[in-house]
């Protein structure tokens, strides 16, 4: 079976993970457990490349505000458009940041126990080490399940 002891998806996921590594730096560069990316931890929820990845990398801007807009904010879907929204937490160095996830890509497979659809959170430690933690819906930081 050429695909590999373990299938296809688990091949492609260690491919994406190694050139994560080429681009992002060594060994150091890993993702906290829970968070999705390129370089996650192993069994991260998805190997797609994550709005801090595609920041870090100059690949992409945020979306930023350091208030509250007098607006509403257009997050469109993030696979598809990159739109990603970075909030700063008063005073600190520490962010908030916001992904539309409308699995509108095959590619965006998020949450695979539901439909997955909806704004999915990050939390950045700083602007300086890779600390991103999953925050989830009851505000809690850590895994995800």
């Amino acid at each position: 079976m050429a695909m590999g002891y373990n299938g296809f998806d688990y091949v492609k996921n260690v491919l994406v993970h190694e050139f994560g590594h080429h681009l992002m730096g060594g060994n150091e560069a890993h993702l906290q457990p829970g968070v999705w990316g390129m370089i996650g931890s192993y069994g991260s929820r998805s190997q797609m490349v994550s709005s801090y990845e595609r920041h870090k990398l100059g690949w992409k801007s945020f979306i930023q505000y350091d208030f509250n807009p007098l607006f509403p904010i257009t997050l469109n879907d993030y696979l598809t458009t990159g739109d990603a929204l970075r909030i700063k937490i008063p005073g600190t160095t520490q962010y908030y940041l916001l992904e539309n996830h409308q699995r509108i890509s095959v590619f965006d497979n998020i949450d695979n126990t539901n439909d997955g659809k909806g704004v999915y959170t990050l939390y950045q430690y700083s602007d300086v080490d890779g600390k991103i933690y999953f925050i989830n819906a009851e505000g809690k930081m850590g895994l995800a399940t």
